[in-house]
């Protein structure tokens, strides 16, 4: 079984990445990634119960942070909206524009779309 990685293993992984948000906010005049959106980012990375691999990064001119994954079939776009909420866009990448979206909370979440192993799409 694979471990998840630490918090601080996680936070040295994207720190680069959220480094160069931080200085794109400042550029931009856009809002700096926001505390609460970080912190349910570690959150959500840190509780899969299996490793996540790398996430696209992005930020929004509010200063939530929006991390994508993909394979060949499906394309996952989570928002952490900041107190354990999480916004979510998943389309099917060979049936465009099929797909569906939510907000759910990090505790609960899950997608239950049929061909979707949500383990598949995110684990390392």
């Amino acid at each position: 079984m694979t471990t998840s990685p630490t918090d601080s293993m996680l936070q040295s992984l994207y720190a680069d990445r959220l480094s160069e948000l931080a200085q794109a906010a400042v550029e931009e005049d856009i809002c700096q990634p926001s505390n609460e959106s970080k912190r349910d980012f570690f959150e959500f990375l840190s509780t899969r119960g299996f490793g996540v691999r790398r996430a696209g990064l992005a930020l929004l001119d509010d200063g939530l942070l929006c991390a994508t994954w993909r394979n060949g079939k499906w394309r996952l776009g989570l928002t952490f909206l900041g107190k354990g909420q999480v916004k979510y866009v998943l389309l099917d990448r060979t049936n465009p524009p099929m797909g569906e979206n939510g907000t759910s909370s990090l505790k609960s979440f899950a997608i239950v779309r049929e061909g979707l192993v949500l383990k598949e799409l995110l684990a390392e």
